[in-house]
């Protein structure tokens, strides 16, 4: 399973973000598997190496930066790591927390820095 796992940026939760800010409907769990293959953004860009992946569409237009927002997130969603993702919990718990509504708060683009602030998060827990 570890081999089929993709490192990832806050591309697909912005994707999510940006469907919710345009009222898209929600996928169902079926539609999800067509979505990463087709729509699903796994990162800003991809590097050389990764252009033949399975996965590999990237933001685009899912960017809510364009609509003036910068999307943050209450609780950590980095593994800080790059190397070692064995850990199957660690990887799920920064999973959910990466595309969990619930973890979202958006800041406007100019005051972007706010919300990497520990204070910041702190207060919109």
């Amino acid at each position: 399973m570890i081999n089929s796992l993709k490192i990832s940026d806050n591309s697909p939760a912005q994707w999510v973000c940006y469907r919710a800010l345009n009222n898209d409907v929600v996928p169902t769990i079926d539609e999800i598997q067509d979505l990463l293959e087709n729509e699903i953004p796994i990162a800003i860009a991809l590097k050389e190496g990764e252009k033949d992946a399975k996965y590999k569409q990237i933001l685009k237009k899912y960017s809510i930066n364009k609509k003036g927002w910068t999307l943050c997130h209450k609780n950590p969603v980095g593994l800080n790591e790059r190397e070692n993702v064995s850990q199957i919990e660690k990887l799920k718990k920064s999973f959910s927390n990466l595309m969990k509504p619930a973890n979202f708060f958006l800041v406007p683009k100019k005051w972007s820095g706010l919300g990497e602030l520990k204070e910041f998060q702190e207060e919109m827990k």
